[in-house]
């Protein structure tokens, strides 16, 4: 359903799957700007019942992608 296309050289620590956390965040643009995982999640209206059960992408403690919702513009590859 879908494919997730990242720049290898970036991903230092394997990437895992996991729930959100606390203070989560992650990078909007290329400027290295963030935004918490709680104000995206807001924004797109999600509800707090599900917000725990989406999956969340991270190398490290690095957010990779919030599945179906957002990629960091840190880990995608450069155009």
């Amino acid at each position: 359903m879908y494919t997730k296309v990242f720049d290898c050289d970036k991903i230092s620590i394997n990437p895992e799957i996991r729930n959100r956390r606390n203070g989560d965040k992650i990078i909007i643009n290329k400027n290295g700007g963030t935004k918490k995982l709680k104000d995206i999640f807001i924004d797109k209206k999600i509800p707090k019942d599900e917000r725990d059960i989406i999956a969340v992408i991270v190398s490290g403690n690095d957010i990779m992608s919030v599945w179906g919702i957002r990629d960091s513009a840190y880990f995608l590859p450069e155009s």
